[in-house]
């Protein structure tokens, strides 16, 4: 089995609580035990794109992953095929970035927001276009089991699947976690998500589906939620699983103050396991 990087989401440590200042990504990446970071476009940076690119590149990080801004999903969530040029755009910008900074694989929410998944089927199109571009560009588009409104979110990326067998995918165990979809991956109808190397990255996030904070589900560190990781490192270990692993847990103190030891501690531990002889 070929050793497994884990990267840390920026997003874990970069976030309302600091005003969302990515120049925190420097000083506090480089004390980080990752492999490498998951770059989180946020849509209140939508005017500072050229300056963000230059910064993050200044910085000495490798950035292999980019999450792309999750207005992308709500506006096709919200509008269907009617938000196709909108979100086309920010898809655009996002790939531009990716190529900008070097990263390798883009996570796209294709549904998000309060719509969630209202025009999940007239997205499908939408979601081959952006396979294509990204196909193009040379980096792999990774859509992310966001959950949906009444689907379960693993019969989603099945239907997705057989709509374009190219299309890969990003799992969240915290996601699916909420309802209680991370057993099904052992199921014979879901199995080949993992087997045939559809799944190629994870969020590998813990979660208590009871526990909220300022009205917000909480992304919590591996052991401190009801998430069974032992099953799931054990199914990526058995189905010879070769693609990559972010942690987005959230680590900043209720002041903004990131938490450095508490994500090094997740990284070393998801890495350790996930890379176990």
């Amino acid at each position: 089995m070929m050793r497994i990087p884990v990267y840390a989401s920026t997003g874990a440590f970069v976030t309302r609580k600091n005003n969302r200042n990515y120049r925190l990504i420097g000083p506090v990446g480089e004390k980080m035990l990752a492999d490498g970071f998951e770059f989180l476009m946020f849509d209140s940076w939508n005017d500072e794109t050229k300056e963000i690119r230059k910064y993050l590149n200044s910085t000495g990080l490798t950035f292999p992953v980019l999450h792309m801004d999750k207005s992308v999903g709500e506006i096709l969530s919200e509008k269907g095929t009617g938000g196709e040029e909108e979100s086309t755009r920010l898809f655009e910008r996002d790939l531009e970035t990716a190529l900008a900074i070097g990263a390798k694989t883009l996570v796209l929410h294709l549904w998000n927001g309060r719509h969630s998944d209202a025009h999940f089927e007239e997205s499908l199109p939408i979601a081959r276009k952006f396979n294509d571009l990204s196909k193009s560009a040379g980096v792999t588009l990774a859509i992310e089991n966001v959950i949906p409104k009444t689907e379960l979110s693993v019969d989603r990326l099945i239907a997705m699947s057989a709509f374009d067998e190219t299309l890969h995918f990003t799992y969240d165990t915290k996601m699916a976690h909420l309802k209680n979809e991370n057993p099904l991956l052992e199921n014979e109808k879901y199995l080949p998500l993992l087997t045939d190397k559809k799944i190629v990255h994870f969020h590998m996030n813990d979660s208590d589906p009871n526990l909220y904070y300022d009205g917000r589900l909480q992304v919590l560190h591996i052991g401190e939620g009801t998430v069974d990781f032992e099953k799931i490192f054990k199914l990526i270990h058995e189905s010879n699983f070769s693609g990559t692993v972010t942690v987005e847990s959230t680590s900043v103190e209720r002041d903004g103050t990131p938490q450095i030891e508490k994500m090094n501690k997740s990284l070393v531990a998801i890495r350790s396991a996930l890379n176990r002889l």
